[in-house]
């Protein structure tokens, strides 16, 4: 081997020794949390604030969106400034808004390298709230097209209030007081939510429903297609215009009141009749197809 190749070999072992030392000394000092890596114009920041009555979220505030629990009393809200957008917080007593700001309109789009450097260790451009368990108000998040994830919450007074005409939401593992969701496209997923009541419209949006309970449930779709198993409420509403709809009811047929107003026989969804203490009320369209069933 030439000497001069030699020589190239030990300069890049050692640049990537060298390299490697300061990584791990980097991730060592922000305690190997990844998502406070700033660079490339941008900065990552973080807010610790006090409870307001009630929290929303501005349309069009992130292209990510993780909602989540705080540790204590506290409302912690983060994100990444760029030379794109910043956000502004504005808090009063009664309210706490999250809003975009944005620096550069003639190109709003990410480049691939910005997606890259955000999405490999993150959220992406992505924005964390955690809210508090003693909240006691309603959370209002409008969102035209975004990925959207609750988690692990348990806040029993909290209401969520969401509308999002396209995108990804889920919600998993969520104990809250009432959920009203509007998805017109967005593909939406619920894992193992409870809640007093369970409001959901969609239109040609796909969403999954499992282990879903409350009081109420009511699910709706124009021309979506809806997927649910272990549904478990006093009263269950499943209304279909277009479109299909399949899945499992906890429990038993007689535990049921039926009530099917639907405009078309169909042999896979049960009949009106039943003397039980719930209530299951259906409605498919002419245009819709439906299939359920009953856990026992």
């Amino acid at each position: 081997m030439k000497k001069t190749t030699k020589n190239i070999l030990i300069v890049s072992g050692l640049s990537f020794v060298l390299g490697s030392i300061i990584c791990t000394i980097t991730l060592f000092s922000i305690n190997f949390d990844l998502t406070k890596l700033s660079g490339m114009g941008a900065t990552y920041v973080e807010h610790k604030l006090s409870v307001s009555d009630n929290i929303s979220i501005a349309n069009d505030i992130s292209p990510y969106l993780c909602i989540g629990e705080s540790p204590d009393d506290k409302v912690y809200i983060s994100y990444y400034d760029n030379h794109r957008f910043k956000y502004e917080i504005k808090q009063n007593s009664e309210k706490l808004l999250l809003e975009q700001v944005i620096l550069n309109n003639q190109d709003r789009q990410m480049s691939f390298f910005e997606k890259l450097q955000f999405g490999i260790f993150s959220w992406g451009l992505g924005v964390v709230v955690l809210i508090p368990s003693q909240f006691g108000g309603t959370l209002t998040a409008n969102i035209s097209s975004a990925t959207i994830r609750f988690e692990n919450i348990s806040i029993d007074n909290m209401d969520l209030k969401i509308h999002a005409t396209a995108g990804i939401l889920r919600f998993e593992n969520i104990s809250v007081d009432n959920i009203d969701l509007q998805a017109s496209t967005a593909f939406t997923r619920f894992e193992n939510v409870s809640a007093n009541n369970i409001d959901i419209l969609t239109s040609t949006a796909i969403s999954t429903f499992n282990d879903l309970s409350a009081k109420s449930i009511a699910l709706e779709s124009s021309s979506g297609k809806i997927e649910f198993s272990n549904l478990d409420a006093q009263n269950i509403d499943l209304n279909l215009n277009g479109g299909r709809l399949s899945g499992t009811i906890l429990g038993n047929k007689n535990d049921f009141t039926i009530v099917n107003t639907s405009r078309k026989h169909l042999k896979n969804i049960p009949e009106s009749g039943g003397q039980g203490s719930k209530t299951l009320n259906l409605a498919i369209s002419s245009g819709g197809d439906a299939r359920i069933s009953f856990t026992e």
